[in-house]
This record gives structure tokens, C-alpha cells and sequence, in this order.
């Protein structure tokens, strides 16, 4: 799992400096939206390593999902 997890984690800090965001569509990005859906899980079970939550954390992903609020002017940025 600790491979899987790794390899997933890569995809998503590559995702992330592609698109600047992390909302994965998931027609396109099933499997990182399922595994990005399965941290966000374990985070509120608290059942998510500190070093895995700090690892997330350190690339800008929200795990808790909505709370970061954007603004329209980060949304103009995105275009």
C-alpha cells in the first residue's frame, strides 16, 4: 500500500502543478479522484498518518473539501 499510496501522491503534486488546483475531474481522472476521496476519508476518521496529512498538507491540498474559499480574482488567475 505504502508504494501505491507514494505513486498516487505523485499524481496529485503533478496534477496540482500542471492545473494550480487540485479539483480533479473525474471523468478524466477516476482513479486520483477515488484515491484523493479516500484521504479526505481517512483524514475525518483520523485515521490519516501525521506524516501522510503533513505530506498533503506541504504541496497546498485541502483536505477537508471547501474549505478553502476562492475567490473570483483566484478563478480569473485559473483561466
Amino acid at each position: 500500500e505504502i508504494v501505491a499510496w507514494e505513486e498516487m501522491y505523485v499524481q496529485l503534486r503533478q496534477f496540482g502543478e500542471e492545473n494550480g488546483h487540485y479539483t480533479t475531474p473525474l471523468s478524466s481522472h477516476s482513479q486520483l479522484r477515488t484515491w484523493i476521496d479516500e484521504q479526505r476519508h481517512n483524514f475525518k476518521q483520523n485515521t490519516l498518518s501525521d506524516a501522510r496529512i503533513a505530506r498533503l498538507e506541504g504541496i497546498g491540498f485541502d483536505l477537508v473539501e471547501g474549505q478553502t474559499e476562492v475567490t473570483f480574482d483566484d478563478r480569473i488567475a485559473q483561466l
